[in-house]
């Protein structure tokens, strides 16, 4: 008894507060109106200003997880978030079209800091040259370790007298007397270091007939290298290298939204992608050949997201209005009028506007999913306008036959 005394006392004190809601509205009709006018506008003003579209799927993540911080963490330290890469294409081999094109947009992206950083179109491998170690294997690595070990004495035993032109003869001359003792045959490593010393001893005596000068930048030491780096690693075809596949048909620039300033509410990726793609269309306008085929595109986590958060918002706004119209042709059909209906779809709009200023307010920015509470609240949101205005004309009809 006492528990259903509770619920009617409850839904007693629910009733009464919504009859005195509604009789306070009513005898105060053009007041509320007014008021309901001005919080709608200034709903309109805050989200027009400071709502904000969040494009990033980290926003989808429980904030709480282990996964979502390890994320955070990853795209703070690497900036992955906003790296952009554009892709040059063309149907055939032309590597001179994709260099003139990376070197082209590559020149504009830097002249842009503000809206672009890290412009990675060309790289320089000068510095790469002193880095040959990390192209060699590690059977390699032990050989030029082992020869390094060889010249200990030289080096730190500051022996320079060992590497003499006449003591490395004399050396060789005793390691081919021993062999030959020995075996008498002479190992295939002692002829080649019998030819490396002619060879340098040659070259310095041609260097000096030839100018008549002993120079010493002449002469080249007979000594073996510590380490051989293929033909194809040593960076000696040019200085400056371009990011291309071996085909020559694809080429690539990385760069990266520039920061933006703390506690600021613009979305940097998405404003360096907008002038991006204003930049690759100029680009490709301007060297796009007689033939044809040339194509410039964008791609990266920071575009994907981008593109599928402007795809979304373009959907939901087109799914918001088909939505809007038909629930308004259902009610003109259930009502079998236009004045009651229209009260119902005024009062929408009204919900409307006042959810996307509370979000904006509360929550400040909305993502790939929550942008889509427009279309629930459509559907929904009209459920107590339609069974108000129900009551109303009951209620109105017992009147006038009462009367």
């Amino acid at each position: 008894m006492s528990r259903t005394s509770d619920n009617a006392t409850s839904r007693s004190l629910t009733a009464r507060f919504l009859g005195w809601t509604v009789a306070t509205v009513a005898s105060r009709s053009r007041l509320m109106l007014w008021l309901v006018l001005i919080v709608a506008c200034a709903s309109v003003g805050v989200t027009v200003t400071q709502l904000r579209f969040r494009t990033s799927r980290a926003d989808l993540m429980d904030p709480a997880s282990r996964f979502a911080k390890t994320w955070r963490d990853y795209s703070d330290t690497f900036g992955a978030e906003s790296d952009l890469l554009v892709v040059i294409e063309t149907p055939t081999p032309s590597s001179k079209l994709i260099r003139d094109v990376i070197d082209d947009l590559g020149d504009r992206l830097k002249r842009e800091p503000e809206v672009f950083e890290n412009v990675l179109a060309r790289v320089n491998l000068t510095s790469m040259r002193q880095k040959a170690l990390q192209f060699l294997t590690v059977p390699e690595l032990q050989k030029t370790a082992s020869r390094l070990d060889s010249y200990d004495q030289v080096v730190r035993g500051q022996n320079w007298d060992l590497v003499r032109a006449e003591q490395l003869a004399a050396n060789l001359e005793q390691r081919i007397r021993e062999s030959q003792r020995r075996d008498g045959t002479v190992p295939e490593a002692t002829y080649r270091s019998v030819e490396r010393l002619a060879t340098s001893l040659q070259t310095w005596l041609s260097h000096a007939k030839e100018t008549g000068k002993v120079e010493r930048v002449a002469f080249k030491a007979p000594l073996p290298d510590l380490m051989q780096v293929g033909a194809d690693q040593k960076l000696t075809d040019d200085a400056t290298s371009y990011i291309l596949n071996a085909e020559s048909t694809v080429g690539m620039v990385q760069v990266t939204a520039a920061s933006a300033p703390k506690n600021s509410l613009a979305n940097p990726s998405e404003k360096a992608i907008v002038r991006l793609r204003e930049l690759m269309a100029v680009v490709e306008k301007d060297h796009q050949p007689d033939s044809g085929g040339l194509k410039l595109s964008v791609s990266g986590i920071a575009a994907l997201e981008h593109d599928e958060m402007h795809s979304t918002q373009i959907d939901m706004k087109n799914a918001g209005i088909v939505a809007f119209f038909v629930v308004g042709g259902m009610l003109f059909l259930a009502f079998r009028g236009i004045r009651h209906p229209m009260l119902a779809l005024m009062t929408l709009l009204i919900a409307l506007t006042w959810t996307f200023g509370a979000a904006t307010l509360v929550v400040k920015h909305l993502n790939i999913v929550s942008v889509c509470f427009p279309i629930f609240l459509i559907g929904l949101g009209v459920d107590f306008s339609v069974s108000f205005i129900n009551r109303y004309l009951r209620t109105s009809r017992r009147a006038s036959r009462g009367g």
